[in-house]
C-alpha cells in the first residue's frame, strides 16, 4: 500500500502526469512577456533621453553656446546612442 501512494505522489495534483511541465511552460512564457516589457521600458526611456537631449543641444545652439559642427557633432552622438539602445535588446538573442 505504502508503494501505491507514492506511486500517486509522482503524478500531478490533478492525477495527471506532466503538469509540473505545464507549469514550467507557463513561467517561461511570463518571463518572456517581462522580458518583453522591460525590453520596452528600457527603449522608451532612451527615446526620451535622446528627445531631451537633442532639445538641449538646438536650445543651446539657438542661445549662441555651440557652434554649427558642435552641435551637429553632439547631436550625432546622441543619434549613436539612440541606435545603440534601439539594437541591444535584438543583440541578446
Amino acid at each position: 500500500m505504502t508503494d501505491d501512494s507514492t506511486d500517486a505522489d509522482d503524478t500531478g495534483s490533478n492525477g495527471a502526469i506532466g503538469d509540473n511541465d505545464d507549469t514550467g511552460n507557463r513561467t517561461d512564457r511570463t518571463d518572456s512577456r517581462a522580458d518583453e516589457r522591460d525590453a520596452d521600458a528600457d527603449l522608451e526611456r532612451a527615446v526620451e533621453d535622446f528627445l531631451r537631449d537633442a532639445r538641449g543641444v538646438y536650445e543651446e545652439y539657438e542661445a549662441g553656446y555651440l557652434d554649427p559642427d558642435a552641435a551637429l557633432w553632439t547631436l550625432e552622438g546622441h543619434i549613436d546612442g539612440l541606435e545603440d539602445a534601439i539594437r541591444a535588446p535584438n543583440d541578446e538573442d
